[in-house]
């Protein structure tokens, strides 16, 4: 899968260097192209991951709710990783920081539950 992904990506790389030289604008159009692609590409690899955290749930003394978390932690991280790469492609680097910016707090505010959990660990033993 990796070596299709760098194959894939390289291909774009040499037509956007290409298309930068033409028409900038097509140029876009074909990173953003290039980066749907890649996320498609990738999607499909998203199975072996949802049945690694069945797995783990399975096997942790972790509740499935907390594991549901910290899969939607890493999905948002992900996203807005991705997301503000693009921005910042765009040449908005500051609207790029800003997305990070909020993405790290939607982070916060969904792992909120898991941080009572802590707290209510730590006061049962104290």
């Amino acid at each position: 899968m990796i070596l299709k992904i760098v194959v894939i990506a390289l291909i774009f790389a040499v037509l956007i260097i290409y298309l930068r030289t033409i028409n900038s604008e097509l140029a876009i159009l074909a990173s953003i192209a290039s980066s749907v692609f890649l996320l498609i590409t990738v999607i499909d690899g998203l199975g072996e991951v949802f049945s690694l955290y069945e797995r783990i749930s399975q096997i942790s003394s972790l509740s499935e709710s907390s594991l549901k978390i910290i899969l939607k932690v890493t999905a948002v991280s992900y996203l807005i990783e991705f997301s503000a790469s693009i921005v910042e492609e765009f040449g908005l680097k500051s609207l790029a920081d800003k997305l990070v910016f909020a993405g790290k707090i939607v982070i916060i505010l969904l792992a909120v539950p898991i941080i009572e959990s802590v707290f209510t660990i730590i006061e049962g033993l104290l």
